[in-house]
């Protein structure tokens, strides 16, 4: 038991206080509390409460670090283009979150693969990913499929690379929180720095679909460091429907 409690266990105790029924309805009967007793009970309240408060603040605190220092990051700049990307970094995180999308080992129908093909039929960008691996397993080549059609990443232009990392990223975070039951995801962060970066307007207003989406599929809380006025407003708009 905290002190906390025990304080206004002792409290309870000195005022002497009766618990009973009556007629069906529950009530409670102070008695023998006069004077010094009732000041003696307010300030040992008053005490359990400030103390109640304060180791709640502490807890609640020390939590919301830990959740921050294990969050999830991107920043502003997430790829380069390349036509082929390795498993080491060639200059940002890209590559990492690649090797991660793939150790994962989504299959066609998971909920994650599911909700990447969804984006990106929705951003207009293809039907679905593709990926081919390298045959020594040194790196991969990401393709864009769209109408039996495959095209490389890198034709697709800078705001697609910028674009790609970030629906990678939710997809493993949502598998790294998975819990193992049906649709059952531990809550997670993912701090992303200008996520409009090199998006038409109205592809900045879609991400905060794709943001809301995330959120109520896989339990992620987005912190977003963002210019973009368009971005801000379609965030205003849901938040007020």
């Amino acid at each position: 038991m905290s002190s906390a409690y025990q304080k206004m266990f002792q409290s309870i105790q000195s005022a002497n206080f009766l618990y009973r029924g009556s007629k069906g309805h529950k009530s409670i009967v102070l008695d023998a509390i006069k004077g010094e007793q009732v000041q003696l009970l307010r300030d040992r309240l008053e005490a359990f409460w400030m103390e109640f408060i304060t180791e709640g603040m502490q807890i609640g605190f020390r939590n919301l670090t830990q959740t921050i220092s294990a969050a999830a990051q991107l920043g502003s700049v997430r790829a380069n283009v390349q036509r082929f990307y390795t498993n080491e970094s060639q200059g940002t995180e890209f590559n990492t979150i690649i090797y991660q999308f793939l150790k994962a080992g989504f299959q066609e129908r998971d909920k994650e693969t599911l909700f990447v093909n969804k984006w990106l039929q929705e951003f207009q960008i293809a039907d679905k990913l593709h990926i081919e691996r390298d045959i020594q397993g040194v790196g991969s080549r990401i393709y864009m499929a769209k109408s039996e059609e495959k095209t490389l990443l890198a034709d697709l232009g800078y705001g697609v690379t910028q674009f790609l990392p970030i629906l990678f990223k939710i997809a493993v975070l949502a598998r790294e929180n998975y819990s193992g039951r049906i649709d059952m995801f531990r809550p997670s962060i993912l701090m992303i720095e200008e996520p409009e970066t090199n998006l038409h307007p109205r592809f900045q207003s879609l991400l905060a679909d794709l943001f809301f989406d995330a959120s109520r599929s896989f339990n992620i809380q987005f912190i977003l460091e963002t210019h973009s006025e368009y971005l801000i407003r379609k965030f205003q708009y849901l938040v007020g429907k």
